[in-house]
């Protein structure tokens, strides 16, 4: 697993969803879409070969790594409304954390009341179902 700055990507997410669950925050808008694209960020990084580092994608200062890194614009758009969105709920947090719509727990409940079909239920399972697990 690739490190960032010396701290472990995929600790770092599993940290956040611990906090999340700490604090409440797991099973909501906030945790539904934050999560999976945290986590798709750190399964795009473990996916690239060779001992990646930060510094070099910067400086480029290893001459033996041949490494290229693709970068898709869709998924650097993804990356640039992920911090927009975590902007806006910590600004709406720090104003009202009472009303914050992002937060507001049962989300996972409510998909599963609009499936009409066993099919959806079970897509429902799958897709969100990381909302209700909590970490050790």
């Amino acid at each position: 697993m690739p490190n960032v700055s010396g701290i472990s990507a995929r600790k770092t997410i599993e940290a956040c969803k611990k906090t999340m669950f700490q604090k409440q925050q797991n099973n909501t808008l906030f945790h539904a879409y934050t999560i999976p694209l945290l986590q798709g960020m750190v399964d795009h990084i473990g996916l690239i070969p060779g001992t990646f580092k930060e510094q070099y994608v910067k400086y480029d200062d290893n001459e033996e790594d041949l490494t290229i890194i693709v970068f898709d614009s869709a998924h650097l758009a993804e990356v640039r409304d992920l911090v927009e969105f975590i902007y806006d709920v910590v600004t709406e947090m720090y104003y009202d954390a009472n009303t914050c719509p992002y937060l507001g727990q049962g989300l996972y409940q409510r998909l599963q009341e609009k499936c009409k079909t066993e099919a959806e239920l079970d897509r429902i399972k799958s897709v969100y179902g990381f909302l209700l697990d909590e970490v050790p």
